[in-house]
């Protein structure tokens, strides 16, 4: 006895099936493992911020700077926060979110690129200018590190939670830092783009504190300051020893 085949039709209605099904699918695990960067993303944030404190502990409580200052190079190359805990890190792969682009760090042993920022503004530029962790007011509420996307300025400011314009590939001068409100804007050169917090992860972004502590929040939740000069050096301003 002869089997009897699929119709035509019937090929058909199972292929519209499966194509529906992966259509409801993919967004699903397009999100899951986003989550799971986002997660990585969170767990690389923790592991800076506790270099960071080890790094306090052995140098009289004084928080990280953005860079190790004027004239002070390895191999050529300015010695960013990412080499100055490098010893208590160990590992160049944590100063990158999984969720950016961009190829392997050239220089292990003095690492230039990274997706997260110091909040250089606050803390300093050079080992010089470094603050000491007792005049942080408010710990638990003050930006040390965050993500780092780039856009402009005008851009930023009409919408900081703007997922369509986030630019998380490639890196410009100031690699090591992110922009406080008081560089916006700041005309032309490196600092002229917004490279601070944005909807990295989902529409939010991995904030690390200077209590050690890492929140994911929209950006819009920490930019207050940026949009309202009222709010600068308030109690609510994040960016601010206060």
């Amino acid at each position: 006895m002869r089997r009897k085949a699929f119709t035509l039709i019937e090929l058909l209605v199972v292929i519209a099936i499966i194509a529906i099904l992966a259509a409801i699918l993919f967004p699903v695990f397009a999100k899951a493992r986003e989550a799971a960067r986002a997660t990585t993303c969170k767990s690389n944030m923790k592991q800076i911020l506790t270099g960071c404190m080890m790094y306090s502990q052995d140098y009289d409580e004084k928080l990280l700077v953005s860079w190790g200052g004027s004239g002070y190079t390895v191999g050529g190359n300015d010695v960013q926060w990412m080499g100055l805990i490098l010893p208590y890190t160990k590992n160049t792969g944590i100063y990158r979110c999984p969720s950016w682009g961009g190829g392997n760090e050239p220089n292990p042993g003095n690492p230039q690129f990274t997706s997260y920022g110091n909040n250089h503004m606050t803390f300093g530029w050079g080992l010089g200018s470094a603050r000491a962790m007792a005049e942080v007011a408010a710990p638990a509420d003050t930006i040390y590190y965050a993500e780092r996307p780039e856009r402009s300025w005008a851009v930023f400011m009409a919408n900081p939670d703007n997922e369509a314009v986030t630019k998380v590939a490639g890196y410009t001068d100031c690699q090591d830092c992110i922009r406080g409100y008081n560089q916006a804007p700041n005309g032309s050169g490196p600092c002229c783009n917004a490279t601070t917090v944005g909807p990295i992860h989902s529409g939010q972004c991995t904030i690390g504190f200077v209590d050690g502590h890492v929140k994911a929040v929209r950006p819009s939740q920490v930019t207050g300051p940026f949009l309202n000069t009222a709010l600068q050096g308030g109690p609510t301003d994040v960016w601010d020893l206060r």
